[in-house]
Parts: structure tokens; sequence; C-alpha cells
């Protein structure tokens, strides 16, 4: 079991890096870079997270679930300033310090938009037998959009 890891390494002090490991979860700077990829709207940055995911091992549905989640994060820091004190309590200092600097970089209907098609291919990991295939072609769906809405 995982509390089992946990308390196998209960010798040393436990990092939230040997958490992630343990929970096959992703550094947050490949969050961290993967949503860089939207702003600078790259999407060989974003295929090159994903690269790197399937050669760590790491669990696409779990990562795409982080990006959802920092994603909402983003949206509440544009709607209302106040809400990074908040996040405050649950995020480290750099993650908050990211979702506000995303918030600046994207509308309200972006980050939505975002957030949809990220849910949409989160679903169709679960049935898919290529689960990183569906989280590209949500990167490259999102990049060219905002692609398409910066030529306006």
């Amino acid at each position: 079991s995982i509390l089992g890891q946990v308390m196998h390494t209960a010798d040393k002090e436990i990092t939230e890096q040997d958490v992630r490991m343990l929970l096959a979860l992703p550094a947050h700077e490949l969050t961290s870079t993967f949503l860089s990829a939207f702003s600078q709207k790259d999407v060989g940055q974003a295929l090159q997270v994903i690269r790197q995911l399937m050669e760590e091992g790491r669990d696409v549905t779990r990562f795409t679930q982080g990006i959802i989640s920092s994603l909402r994060c983003v949206l509440l820091v544009k709607l209302d300033q106040h809400t990074k004190k908040i996040l405050e309590g649950d995020y480290s200092t750099d993650e908050v310090n990211m979702f506000a600097s995303l918030a600046t970089g994207f509308s309200e209907p972006q980050l939505r938009g975002m957030m949809l098609t990220l849910m949409d291919s989160l679903s169709k990991m679960h049935y898919s037998p290529f689960p990183f295939l569906s989280l590209e072609l949500s990167a490259i769906e999102i990049i060219s959009r905002l692609n398409a809405a910066a030529k306006k």
C-alpha cells in the first residue's frame, strides 16, 4: 500500500518529492513548464513535457487532473485577487506566484475553454488505449485556439 511505502521511508524525513515519486505524480516543474507552453503558445514545449511524462512512466490522468486544478486556481485568481491568500494555505509560494502570473496572460473565457478541453480529454483517457494521445491532441487544440485568438 502507499501508506506502507511512506512508512517504510519513515527513518528519514519525508519530502514532497518522496510523496510525488510514490504517487507517480510529476514534479511541480513539469506542471509549470506545461502551463508555460500554453502562455507562450509553444506546441513543441507542451509535447516535450508529455513525452517526458511518458518516458518517466508518470500517470497521465493524474497529471491532467493537476493541470485542470492549476488552471482552476489561475481562473480564481483572475476573478478575485483575494483568492491568492486562500490558495497560499494549499499551495507553495512558487505555485501561487505561477497562478498569479498566468492569470494576467489569459482571459476568463480562454481559461474556461482550456479547462473544458482538458476535462473532455480526461474523460476520454479512461477508455482510450492511448491516454497520452488524448492529452497531446488537447494541448495542440488549446494552443491552436490561443494562436487564432492572438491573430484577431
